[in-house]
């Protein structure tokens, strides 16, 4: 184990930079925070922006698996779903992401 110079903490030897800090032991610089919270694009298109056609209302977008129903799209492992807030009628797409 070594201690960083900077924080203080135990690290062990095969580490070339602090979990605790990022202070880089091999170019005695500090390499800046490393953190969970970075903002990642979904490898999944947005849903769709879908007026209803009866009422014109904005439907919304609920993703739903084929288990569902699993007897109208037994070749697929999702699809999109979409349903209007104010009449109900509901519509049924082949996922984008599939």
């Amino acid at each position: 184990m070594k201690e960083c110079p900077n924080c203080i903490v135990a690290v062990e030897d095969n580490y070339d930079v602090c979990w605790n800090c990022s202070y880089n032991f091999t170019s005695k610089k500090m390499e800046g925070f490393k953190t969970n919270d970075i903002d990642i694009k979904s490898d999944k298109p947005e849903p769709r922006k879908l007026d209803c056609l009866r009422c014109k209302s904005a439907m919304i977008f609920q993703e739903a698996s084929s288990s569902q129903m699993n007897h109208l799209l037994s070749n697929r492992n999702s699809y999109d779903e979409y349903i209007c807030p104010n009449c109900k009628k509901v519509e049924f797409f082949l996922s984008l992401s599939h």
